[in-house]
């Protein structure tokens, strides 16, 4: 007889670890063990379905940020503002400034093509890589999800979070090489 609904949009808002730390569905109460009416639910859900909606509708919807709690034994309602936990291990870990790639290196099987990933995940703005990028080498290809481009003769595929496929070289030292180069034009960029 009771629910909750929030929008969280991290880094905007808190995330789930924010408002409930080291929740583990292992110790809560199932349908089982504590029932669900199936109004509850109803009800519930048409709320959520709304603020689904406002967000894909480019709407601000009234939840986020917030925490509707709904208690429908006592036919109350209350909007309850939420907090981003400073010390929260999910989304207040700081990116680092550098990207560090690894000196071991994947290799595609007969393709002389070295799959490079950074040590820790980042996020890359393609569209605008594109941009600058394309001023000094060929753009193949680009979408939201990859920059394939040349660098000095070989055909480099940048994905959004940092993974590199660097076609056309021998060993780890070029691949390795290519990469510091491709990490340098990220940084001019």
């Amino acid at each position: 007889m009771e629910g909750n609904v929030s929008v969280l949009q991290s880094p905007e808002t808190p995330c789930l670890e924010c408002v409930l730390p080291g929740l583990d569905d292992a110790n809560l109460p199932t349908c089982d063990t504590r029932g669900v009416l199936g109004a509850t639910t109803g009800i519930v859900g048409a709320i959520q379905a709304m603020e689904a909606v406002k967000v894909l509708a480019d709407i601000e919807p009234h939840s986020k940020g917030k925490l509707m709690i709904f208690d429908f034994a006592q036919s109350e309602f209350r909007t309850i503002p939420l907090k981003i936990r400073p010390d929260c291990n999910v989304c207040q870990i700081k990116k680092p400034s550098a990207v560090a790639y690894p000196t071991k290196l994947a290799w595609l099987c007969g393709s002389n093509t070295a799959n490079v990933n950074p040590e820790n995940p980042i996020s890359l703005d393609l569209n605008a890589l594109s941009e600058s990028i394309g001023r000094e080498h060929t753009i193949l290809l680009a979408t939201s999800m990859v920059l394939v481009f040349d660098y000095e003769g070989h055909e480099v595929s940048l994905f959004s979070k940092g993974r590199m496929l660097i076609k056309d070289v021998r060993d780890e030292t070029q691949a390795l090489e290519v990469s510091r180069g491709v990490i340098k034009l990220l940084s001019e960029g």
